[in-house]
């Protein structure tokens, strides 16, 4: 593919090539939502891990103290947890706010993690005091060393 070629397809869409991304993103989401626990290590096939699976456990760690503390970073206005240019961070600060208020906590739930080389996604149950609770699967990308979330879709479900 030739650079103007290439550079026309980052350009169309979201700003940094967001829709080409955003697509990636489903995607993979769906493989993950979709795919057995550990897929066989061939080449050009996807390797997908779990929760259970051996060595996973601080990676899962790791991704689950970033969204367990998200709805309070959300109110001391510290946006660094999400990834830039994806949905939630493009969203902004007072979005994010109302939709996570002082209070309201995130539980991911374990059994859904899946997580392929540096992008991942789990079901999060949404608390909010006062309101119904809802469930999400939030997509996740490893930046450097840290989880940063990426987007969210509806899972279904109350909270």
């Amino acid at each position: 593919m030739d650079s103007r070629r290439r550079r026309l397809l980052i350009r169309v869409g979201l700003p940094g090539g967001g829709l080409v991304v955003a697509a990636a993103v489903v995607a993979l989401v769906l493989i993950l939502s979709h795919s057995p626990s550990q897929a066989p290590a061939a080449d050009g096939q996807l390797v997908v891990y779990r929760a259970t699976d051996p060595d996973e456990a601080p990676i899962v760690a790791a991704a689950f103290a970033v969204i367990t503390a998200l709805p309070h970073a959300v109110t001391q206005g510290d946006l660094s947890s999400l990834v830039e240019g994806g949905p939630l961070a493009t969203a902004g600060q007072a979005a994010l706010a109302r939709t996570l208020p002082a209070g309201a906590t995130l539980n991911p739930d374990q059994g859904t993690w899946a997580r392929t080389g540096a992008a991942a996604s789990v079901v999060v149950t949404v608390a909010v005091p006062g309101q119904a609770g809802g469930r999400y699967r939030v997509t996740m990308m490893k930046v450097g060393n840290t989880w940063r979330l990426w987007g969210t879709l509806p899972a279904g479900g109350a909270g």
